[in-house]
């Protein structure tokens, strides 16, 4: 029941925080700022995991590796607190008359209106749903690869993730430039690609003997792991540039909704499948083969849609007025 609590709450956040960031952030900052928090993020993502999963890995037994997640959520608590003090502060210029919405049940049937009849949200809607799809399905065979199949343990768990953000930290610049030349469109593609990689590496480590897998698989997974740091970056900014400002607020709650329910449900599904197919190496690599297809036919998406907006000039505007 807490733990459903936890969830929910990270779920209004989620719903609300693109909103205020486009509130936030001039258009023309966007993609600096978000730079600067993402290399703050890869920060804490390098100190957390390691300190964690060393203290983890220190504890002997059940009891004591119980003792030590409640002190991580007593100090995540506090950190929220402070966050939501933080938040408080950061000053967002009123809003125009037109921006401005009124809240109610009779609200969400027009907000849903204007997604399906906006053709620019339209498109961006189904693009970025089939990604998270795609990504979504494999989510817990993920973790389940990495300590069942590559036999990785807290510690080394902690050091994949730590050295996948030092990783991310040192290449957040190149996408950022990437961004602002070529436009998050392209940068997008890199995050696919990247994607993609990661159940190819999966299905492939199954292939090779146990002592050959755990290096095998953290050398790919990195490479994979790399352009994933772009992601936020690419895709609030995508977000915000197809929704339009009527409602805009209470379309991108509901966007998240989708998003959440795709996060929710998907990872379940694909532990199911894995399930069914008998748990066991021939599973993982069958689950993976048809997550590498899904997900390559994303990135050609992308490409295709990267060129479709270029031969427009629409890289870089705004693509909803209304």
């Amino acid at each position: 029941m807490f733990l459903g609590m936890t969830v929910g709450g990270i779920a209004l956040y989620n719903a609300q925080w693109q909103t205020f960031f486009g509130d936030a952030v001039e258009p023309g900052l966007r993609n600096s700022v978000f730079t600067f928090r993402s290399r703050c993020l890869f920060f804490v993502g390098i100190v957390v995991p390691l300190l964690c999963g060393n203290i983890m890995t220190l504890m002997p037994d059940t009891e004591g590796k119980l003792i030590v997640l409640r002190i991580f959520f007593y100090a995540a608590g506090v950190c929220m607190l402070l966050q939501a003090l933080v938040l408080r502060r950061i000053p967002c210029p009123p809003r125009k008359a037109e921006e401005k919405q009124e809240m109610g049940l009779k609200m969400f049937p027009e907000a849903l209106n204007q997604m399906v009849r906006s053709k620019p949200f339209r498109g961006f809607f189904i693009c970025i749903m089939l990604f998270y799809l795609s990504w979504h399905l494999d989510w817990s065979l993920w973790y389940i690869a990495e300590t069942k199949y590559a036999g990785m343990n807290e510690a080394q768990l902690s050091f994949f993730q730590a050295l996948c953000s030092i990783c991310q930290m040192i290449f957040i610049g190149f996408f950022s430039k990437l961004c602002r030349r070529k436009s998050e469109h392209f940068t997008i593609i890199f995050v696919c690609a990247g994607l993609l990689l990661c159940p190819i590496t999966v299905a492939s480590m199954t292939l090779l003997p146990q002592s050959a897998r755990m290096p095998y698989f953290m050398i790919l997974a990195l490479i994979g792991n790399i352009p994933q740091g772009a992601t936020n970056m690419c895709v609030v900014q995508l977000l915000l540039q197809a929704t339009p400002k009527k409602n805009r607020a209470l379309i991108i709650s509901i966007y998240t909704l989708f998003v959440t329910l795709s996060n929710s449900l998907l990872p379940f599904f694909g532990v199911s499948v894995y399930t069914a197919l008998g748990a066991n190496d021939t599973a993982i690599f069958t689950v993976n083969v048809i997550e590498s297809a899904a997900r390559f036919g994303v990135l050609i998406m992308m490409i295709l849609r990267y060129r479709m907006m270029k031969r427009r000039g629409d890289l870089f505007r705004p693509l909803c007025e209304e």
